[in-house]
């Protein structure tokens, strides 16, 4: 049995932008990152999945995963039928400064880290103006990685974030202008096209879920609507953890790596 952390279907009836959703996400994410380091129940604090810093309730804020620029872009009657939070997978992400040997690099956190370097293409790929326009660039590419890795964590949570691999798409996080050398060629790659503006039975999937996951080998292949890109995957998550042998075979051990960017 697979391991999940976070799904649209944890609150349905929630709306994206209510005050209560992020104590929803508060909650499952803690319960989540307990899994792997239990003493975080006697704190009050939380990991950012992207700078796998320790921070209270207060340096979190909740992250639309898809862009709500993007969002906005969807036909009106895909918007009436199938919520925010269904279409574009949410998350939180500090808030916090963002500091290096006390020198400041960014003031708002890695929240507004994503909105300022990722959000502006990630709304042009799934408009397709660049594709058809012949402006696609790594700077697309690179921002289809960061949100297919904000998928991959959505949906397996902090076992994606503290795997080896993880700590290579984390790094890539903070590097919006090019692929850093320790990403797989093959996952510098994308594959996109027109986007489906219709709605109906048929083509419900491709708004909801909005990351479609599947498993090839090493790698991860994310399809977001009309993109698709392959991740790392130094360890299977559908795979379940061995939490009580006391020898446990490779296949179900897994040793959290909490790495940070700024090591």
């Amino acid at each position: 049995m697979s391991e999940k952390a976070l799904d649209a279907t944890d609150f349905p009836a929630i709306d994206i932008d209510s005050p209560s959703l992020k104590e929803i996400l508060w909650h499952k994410m803690r319960e989540d990152l307990s899994r792997y380091i239990p003493r975080i129940l006697d704190t009050e604090k939380l990991m950012c999945p992207a700078c796998c810093r320790f921070l209270p309730f207060a340096d979190f804020d909740i992250e639309h995963i898809i862009p709500e620029q993007s969002l906005a872009d969807d036909p009106p009657e895909v918007r009436a039928a199938i919520p925010k939070i269904e279409r574009g997978g949410v998350t939180l992400l500090c808030k916090k400064q963002l500091l290096i040997n006390g020198k400041k690099i960014y003031a708002n956190g890695c929240n507004s880290w994503k909105g300022r370097f990722y959000d502006r293409f990630l709304k042009e790929t799934f408009n397709a103006k660049v594709v058809i326009g012949g402006t696609y660039t790594s700077r697309h590419q690179v921002a289809l990685f960061v949100i297919g890795y904000l998928g991959l964590f959505a949906r397996y949570g902090y076992h994606i974030t503290l795997s080896e691999s993880g700590v290579t798409m984390r790094r890539q996080f903070f590097s919006p202008n090019k692929f850093n050398k320790d990403v797989p060629l093959k996952c510098q790659m994308t594959l996109t096209g027109a986007p489906d503006l219709r709605y109906n039975e048929q083509t419900e999937k491709y708004w909801k879920p909005p990351f479609k996951v599947s498993i090839d080998r090493n790698f991860f292949c994310v399809v977001v609507r009309n993109s698709s890109i392959f991740l790392p995957m130094s360890r299977n998550p559908e795979v379940i953890v061995s939490r009580k042998l006391p020898f446990v075979p490779q296949k179900y051990a897994f040793r959290p790596d909490f790495v940070t960017v700024f090591h």
